[in-house]
């Protein structure tokens, strides 16, 4: 709180509205309302816990993590951690799409 504020009795807001505003396209990046079984985890979280996932809603955002000043770096080890992870049922084996060697992917096989 700076000096005008104390005075006045005014608050400056706990977060910058950029920060808020990334955070909310931050989570439609990591909760995106077109994949139906987030659109199920949502309206679950509504009812069940009273969170408010508006966010979840918001339009699909850039992936480019140039545009994420405050989670870029976050979001750029979740990235890695999950390129970094392989398979490891037959199923996930299958349905993996990440590598061009996926014989059954790339319908070898």
């Amino acid at each position: 709180m700076d000096m005008k504020s104390a005075k006045t009795g005014m608050s400056l807001p706990v977060f910058p509205p950029e920060f808020l505003e990334e955070t909310a396209r931050t989570l439609s990046l990591l909760i995106p309302s077109s994949n139906l079984k987030c659109q199920r985890w949502i309206r679950k979280a509504r009812r069940q816990d009273d969170i408010d996932l508006e966010a979840a809603y918001l339009p699909p955002t850039s992936r480019d993590l140039a545009y994420f000043p405050y989670w870029g770096r976050k979001l750029m080890e979740m990235r890695d951690e999950y390129e970094r992870t392989e398979p490891t049922t037959m199923r996930q084996w299958i349905l993996d799409n990440r590598s061009p060697t996926n014989i059954i992917r790339s319908g070898l096989l």
